[in-house]
């Protein structure tokens, strides 16, 4: 650990004896320094510097980055004004993340390169029920996965058991306190981690102390195929990656014969993917001849969709999520596993302002044990009446072919008196019952 730690207070003066502007222009995080003309747009600036106009986004993450304090902060992709100055990483952006991390020292040989894990509990105390955070220990010595609420990267170094996780850079949702809290104490304790121990199907990470701050269990891969994916967002063309028209559900469904399927928002679609490793490539796409009008824009994002979907070339899945990238690196697509429909009920009666709707996706295939819960969504109606659209998402890794799920739904009041429930069961998922647009109807109690 010795090694390690001289090499961190090395850089940690390093990064005190340089100025700010000085580390934002390093010629390792910055290759290019541009000033924003007028007339330019981000898609074309990526395809000056990289062929590729889908390539903006890693533009926008250099602009962005906590070391490019020089640098125009960009806001919206859609936006920039003449006169700015923009950092132009190298193509891939890797660079850009270590200027303000740890140097990389590649991970291969030691026990955690090419593994994956899932946090159970942090500094002794169990996640939060139906919050998954994830760590994805490359060979490249990256670190990648899901905080519970956003997306993370950073660099780790390991000598031995002992290890150093760089500062976490993330996305930039916003979710609710408890989950923005834990994701906070987790990001933290990654950081403060200076040991760790594989134990079988564990691995706990220590501070300096001994003490355990971060405790794992190991995560089955997901295949691609298998799993009904819902778009969260997709890349528009337009330098954007946009979330989908509230209101639409555009989906994908990979076949295990190589035939993807699925709902462009308007009209289903048929297409062929081919995958080698982390590798894909999605083939021509055949569509339905429905025109929509509503919700506006509709037939806009089924085409955009489509058209970004063919520029995949690479995917990566954690937990229950899909991520699809162009081989310049620009994000095509976000999935997530979820089981989507809506709530209603039959009886004219109005639901108070503060009902609570609480739809839960279970395991419940042991007749003479208690149901398990692997996916709960929790929709405040505010004074909103039936029906309720729902996704209620989960991890693909959990799901067995042979075992029954089904969704249990209840509307409460603010009280938490139980209003509504349903009598029906409603299979999803398994033995091929549906995934998308289920209805489900519930009785009053």
């Amino acid at each position: 650990m010795n090694k390690v730690m001289i090499r961190l207070a090395l850089l940690l003066l390093l990064a005190l004896t340089i100025p700010a502007p000085a580390v934002a222009q390093n010629s390792e995080a910055c290759e290019f320094d541009y000033t924003v003309q007028g007339g330019d747009w981000l898609s074309k600036i990526a395809e000056k510097y990289y062929n590729d106009p889908l390539a903006y986004d890693q533009i926008v993450a250099a602009a962005n980055h906590d070391g490019a304090d020089s640098y125009t902060n960009i806001e919206d992709p859609n936006l920039i004004e003449p006169g700015w100055l923009l950092c132009i990483p190298p193509q891939g952006g890797q660079s850009v993340e270590d200027s303000s991390q740890m140097v990389e020292e590649a991970a291969v040989g030691s026990g955690l390169a090419g593994t994956s894990w899932q946090l159970t509990s942090l500094n002794g105390v169990d996640v939060l029920p139906n919050v998954r955070m994830t760590a994805n220990f490359g060979e490249d010595g990256q670190v990648t996965g899901s905080g519970g609420c956003n997306n993370y990267f950073a660099s780790y170094e390991v000598e031995g058991n002992d290890i150093a996780i760089g500062p976490a850079g993330a996305t930039m949702m916003a979710c609710p306190a408890p989950i923005s809290e834990q994701e906070a104490i987790f990001f933290a304790g990654l950081a403060s981690a200076a040991t760790y121990e594989l134990q079988a199907e564990q691995l706990v990470l220590r501070d300096g102390d001994g003490k355990a701050v971060a405790t794992f269990t190991a995560v089955r891969p997901v295949a691609l195929a298998g799993t009904a994916w819902l778009v969260r967002s997709y890349n528009n063309g337009k330098q954007a990656v946009v979330s989908v028209i509230v209101g639409t559900e555009l989906t994908a469904i990979f076949q295990s014969d190589g035939r993807l399927n699925g709902s462009a928002g308007c009209n289903n679609y048929n297409s062929s993917y081919q995958v080698d490793g982390d590798n894909i490539s999605i083939g021509q796409t055949i569509t339905t001849l429905m025109a929509c009008v509503e919700p506006e824009g509709i037939m806009e994002q089924e085409e955009q969709y489509l058209t970004a979907l063919q520029t995949a070339a690479t995917y990566k899945i954690d937990g229950g999520r899909l991520e699809m990238r162009t081989a310049g690196g620009s994000k095509v697509a976000d999935f997530v596993a979820a089981v989507t429909g809506q709530v209603t009920y039959r009886q004219r009666i109005a639901l108070p302002p503060d009902a609570v709707v609480k739809v839960q996706l279970q395991d419940v295939s042991l007749a003479d044990a208690p149901a398990t819960v692997i996916g709960e969504q929790i929709i405040a109606t505010n004074g909103q009446q039936v029906p309720f659209p729902f996704e209620v998402t989960y991890d693909p890794g959990v799901i067995k072919a042979s075992n029954t799920y089904s969704l249990r739904v209840r509307i409460e009041d603010g009280a938490g008196n139980l209003l509504f429930i349903n009598s029906q069961a409603y299979p999803v998922i398994t033995r091929d019952n549906p995934v998308f647009g289920v209805e489900v109807v519930v009785d009053q109690v």
